[in-house]
């Protein structure tokens, strides 16, 4: 059935099969090539937005959108620009997980944000723009602001404002993040040291120095000590014992994250008044209290409203 057949009948056959295989690859190649320009000139032009009304947000909802919802859209776009050799096609995740035998994540975006399905959106990036400008704004928290009530228990209150406003740029882009606002926590409450031997509330009095005592110098001795006082009988002590008061949480703390807020919140209203410009929101001052460890203020008409409504009852009862 093969007599006929020429020992060397396959070699044209076999040539031309990897001549058209090297033909086939170097066109798909270049279509490959020119769909990556085509996707290049693409992504590098800002997306046609209709135009419609402008969207009102409050700061803190602006910056959470951008940050959020259009910045991450950047992602693939950076990673797909910056791959080496050109762009390649992505093998699916079965295929990786096939020849690595195990699940692989094949994450195009931070979990929980949305996909990165085309440019961010120009206003994301003029908000963007403006936080990083946050260090032009020259903004100052005043000590007696975010110290308040803790003036008195907290030393050198300028440092705290200081560190707050070094980090306002982190500060600002991780509450957008995360949409929420800066902790606050509550006021420290002053309560009894207690004794690390029984656990008891530890009473103390002051010992001066001994009879004869001297210093270092070869003078007398004028050094007081702290120390635990005996009692009387139960629950009664020498006159001058003392019970030492610690606030908790310290005051230190406190103080420093009220600054971060204050910092933060002096920080949106400065973002609203340099977006008041984009094209497509109208972008409000902050709707957070300025101040929230502080005792709300009355507002313009409050005052009067009540002092109305007070003079009025009283005119009925007389009646």
């Amino acid at each position: 059935m093969f007599s006929g057949l020429r020992a060397n009948s396959l070699e044209p056959r076999a040539g031309n099969f990897s001549t058209r295989s090297r033909e086939f690859y170097a066109r798909s190649r270049e279509e490959q090539l020119q769909l990556w320009e085509l996707r290049k000139s693409a992504m590098s032009t800002s997306p046609v937005r209709p135009s419609g009304p402008k969207r009102v947000l409050d700061i803190e909802r602006a910056l959470s959108w951008a940050y959020r919802e259009e910045l991450p859209k950047r992602q693939r776009r950076l990673a797909f620009e910056n791959a080496v050799d050109r762009p390649r096609m992505q093998p699916s995740p079965l295929a990786r997980m096939m020849a690595l035998a195990t699940p692989i994540d094949s994450w195009s975006r931070h979990p929980g944000f949305p996909a990165a399905l085309e440019d961010a959106h120009p206003d994301a990036l003029a908000i963007e723009s403006a936080v990083h400008r946050l260090w032009q704004a020259d903004l100052i928290p005043d000590p007696a602001e975010y110290a308040s009530e803790l003036v008195r228990l907290v030393s050198d209150l300028d440092q705290y404002g200081r560190a707050a406003v070094g980090r306002l740029v982190e500060l600002v882009m991780t509450s957008a993040k995360l949409a929420d606002r800066p902790p606050i926590p509550d006021a420290p409450r002053p309560g009894p040291l207690t004794s690390p031997v029984n656990g008891q509330i530890a009473v103390r009095q002051l010992l001066g120095p001994s009879e004869g005592q001297r210093d270092g110098s070869g003078g007398p001795a004028k050094a007081i000590r702290e120390v635990p006082a005996k009692a009387i009988r139960k629950n009664e002590y020498r006159k001058g014992a003392y019970c030492p008061l610690r606030w908790f949480p310290n005051p230190a703390s406190i103080v420093r994250e009220r600054a971060e807020y204050l910092a933060w919140w002096l920080a949106l209203e400065w973002l609203a008044a340099e977006l008041c410009e984009v094209d497509s929101l109208i972008i409000t001052p902050p709707s957070a209290p300025r101040r929230p460890w502080a005792e709300p203020e009355p507002g313009p008409g409050e005052g009067r409203i009540l002092s109305d409504l007070r003079d009025a009852a009283t005119a009925g009862r007389r009646a």
